[in-house]
């Protein structure tokens, strides 16, 4: 564990496989949509059939294609801490580049059973205006919630990495940023 603690990044990639597979599958469906639209049929509406399985299907397909290719090139991280600043993309509605000085501090809160590396921006409501908006919800919820806005479960991305790994790894880039630890025990469900 003490080699983690003087590493300068942490990084964790997409699954090539799962975002291949993805590809794959789209590529499937689009086959099977152009096979509907032009193969020959044998059922009593036709048009319409060809219409929904092949018109839709072709479509679905090749925006499942070109979504997981996206994924894949335009953003190969799920997380990111290194001396650029941080690059969460763990979900969709994640913030993507939070660059080190937006940064005000960070630190680990226990919510219960889930720890989140937490991430307080000096100008929370700027960064926010600068996202779009389906990425604005998940800080405005935090926000709203009395949270950081940017909390990041290590827990949901792949590597086996815990908040402590990637809270080392900002205090090695920058010392004065980490804050501890915080807990909050979880409401108790009537």
């Amino acid at each position: 564990m003490a080699s983690r603690k003087a590493q300068r990044s942490l990084v964790v990639k997409r699954d090539l496989l799962r975002c291949g597979l993805l590809a794959f599958m789209g590529v499937c469906l689009t086959v099977a949509g152009a096979l509907a639209l032009f193969a020959p049929l044998q059922v009593e509406d036709a048009l319409s059939t060809r219409i929904w399985m092949g018109g839709f299907g072709t479509a679905i397909g090749i925006g499942i294609t070109a979504w997981s290719i996206y994924r894949l090139r335009v953003q190969p991280y799920l997380l990111s801490i290194d001396e650029h600043g941080i690059v969460d993309n763990s979900n969709w509605m994640s913030p993507g580049l939070i660059e080190w000085d937006q940064v005000r501090d960070a630190y680990i809160l226990e919510l219960g059973h889930n720890s989140y590396l937490c991430v307080d921006l000096e100008d929370p409501h700027g960064f926010l205006k600068s996202l779009p908006r389906r990425r604005q919800k998940l800080m405005e919820a935090n926000l709203q919630s009395g949270f950081a806005p940017v909390r990041i479960q290590l827990a949901a991305v792949p590597g086996g990495y815990t908040c402590k790994d990637a809270l080392d790894v900002v205090h090695t880039l920058h010392p004065g940023l980490v804050r501890g630890k915080k807990k909050i025990k979880a409401p108790k469900l009537a």
